[in-house]
């Protein structure tokens, strides 16, 4: 039975309306700080503009006798940084590969290399598709479009490690699939090993930033393993105005298919090519199929050490968080 008990629909429909109105608000508060942030941020911003245009004709002068894309303040992957993650990861079988992506070796099939594996913390026989990661870049460079227009810039950020975002995500997954299966090794799912699988969990910030949490710093502090027991937090957290960093949790066979999307959901959706995770002969699913479903529970956000900011975008943020704190701009 729930701890809570609704049972007076008028006052349900003015908490919700309470609750749209505030969201409304915020967005709108939001936009005007945008709006302020950029008045009486002006010569500031000029600066930073100035000081990128600088490096930018710098970094075209030195590169005019070579092929080295290399951005030092911009982060971009380069020839360079391909050579230097080969040379690192040389032991690694990348016999196969035919090309690369984000510094690492792509097979021929579209799935990342060995090289790729081992800097992100994955087992070297997990086949991850190349296709994600470009969803991951798409995604968020949609998500954070709006901003980045409003901010006079062309992207949100200038470079995000997949590796490492990965990497993040995956410890977490695994912690999932340890407390449900006790062996995080597991590596085929039948459809009750999914109903097992908790729908949601509480986290607890052992390092609290306003932006990119590294999820390293989080802390699983509870799994609910049945929607009721996730509805029941969910409410205490909604009623009593307690942020108990809930986050739900979708393993259903019908989260490991590729969504059909209008063109605008699809721009602001995570929703990866699910065709090259295919089901087992069985009729199982994958690990890599479910760690596709974690990643589109959780959004599949950059996290801290995982994405840079651009200059511009980095000095907003600074000042939203300032502003969290200290109120309006002075």
């Amino acid at each position: 039975m729930s701890i809570f008990s609704i049972n007076d629909n008028s006052s349900y429909s003015s908490i919700l309306s309470q609750a749209k109105a505030s969201k409304e608000s915020k967005e709108n508060s939001k936009i005007s700080f945008a709006n302020a942030f950029l008045k009486q941020n002006a010569s500031k911003l000029n600066e930073i503009q100035s000081a990128n245009s600088q490096t930018l004709i710098k970094s075209e002068v030195l590169n005019s006798g070579s092929n080295s894309t290399l951005d030092t303040n911009y982060g971009l992957f380069s020839e360079f940084q391909n050579t230097v993650h080969t040379l690192k990861y040389k032991q690694a079988d990348i016999s196969t590969s035919t090309n690369t992506a984000y510094g690492y070796s792509v097979d021929k099939d579209g799935y990342m290399g060995s090289d790729f594996n081992k800097a992100a913390g994955l087992p070297e026989d997990f086949k991850i598709h190349k296709s994600t990661l470009d969803e991951i870049y798409s995604f968020n460079t949609s998500f954070k479009e709006h901003t980045a227009n409003d901010l006079g810039v062309s992207n949100y950020y200038t470079n995000i490690d997949m590796a490492d975002t990965i990497r993040q995500y995956y410890s977490k997954f695994n912690q999932i699939i340890n407390h449900s299966f006790g062996n995080s090794n597991k590596t085929s799912f039948s459809v009750e090993d999914l109903n097992s699988l908790p729908k949601g969990y509480s986290i607890h910030n052992t390092d609290f930033k306003f932006m990119f949490q590294n999820l390293d710093s989080q802390t699983i502090t509870n799994f609910y393993n049945t929607q009721e027991r996730y509805n029941e937090a969910e409410q205490l957290g909604m009623f009593g105005h307690i942020n108990i960093g809930l986050q739900p949790l979708n393993f259903t066979p019908q989260s490991m298919q590729t969504q059909n999307l209008d063109e605008n959901s699809a721009k602001y959706t995570f929703n990866p090519d699910m065709s090259v995770y295919p089901q087992n002969e069985d009729g199982s699913y994958s690990k890599e199929a479910l760690f596709m479903s974690f990643l589109k529970s959780t959004g599949a956000l950059p996290r801290e050490n995982s994405a840079t900011l651009n200059p511009t975008a980095k000095f907003y943020a600074e000042a939203m968080l300032k502003e969290s704190f200290e109120g309006s701009l002075a």
